[in-house]
Order: C-alpha cells, then structure tokens, then sequence
C-alpha cells in the first residue's frame, strides 16, 4: 500500500490537437488497494466540460511521460485545480 496523495492538475494545450483537444486533466484516484492511478482527460473545451476522451494510467510518472510524448506537456505546464475544479470533475467521473 502507497501512502502517495493523489495530484489534481490542469494543462492547456498553445494549439489545439488533430482532434480538437484544447486542454488535459490528470485527476488522481485511490483505488481500493490504497494505491494512486491517474486519468488522463482530455477536453475540447474545458469550460463547457465537453470532454474527448480519457485513459487510465498506473503512476503519476506513466502519465506525464506519455503526455510529454503526446503532446510535448512538461510538468512545469500544469496547474493545480481548485477544490471547486475537483469537485466537479468528480461529479462527472462517478
């Protein structure tokens, strides 16, 4: 068992992506073995929650590494989310 605390970071994109995507989410969940995986989610328009899609990843470290290869997202490009942000994002995740 972990005792790593999930992260709950925003990312938005200079350009969008070939297919419209215009920001990331990586949203930490605690699974029932206490450890932490992440969901990637991607967003056309964040704002107005429309969502392209998401996947899961095992580590904090699987996640950026693929976003970095994606789409060249350092972890200096991300930002904490409010409490409202994961509150919401929640809602819809659950």
């Amino acid at each position: 068992m972990t005792t790593e605390k999930p992260r709950y970071l925003h990312a938005g994109l200079e350009d969008p992506d070939e297919d419209g995507v215009t920001s990331l989410v990586a949203y930490g969940m605690t699974t029932t073995d206490g450890e932490v995986v992440y969901l990637i989610i991607r967003y056309f328009d964040y704002e107005n929650h429309s969502v392209q899609g998401d996947h899961l990843y095992m580590s904090f470290n699987e996640a950026m590494d693929d976003v970095f290869k994606d789409y060249g997202l350092t972890r200096s490009s991300w930002r904490e989310l409010s409490e409202d942000e994961i509150l919401r994002i929640d809602a819809r995740i659950g």
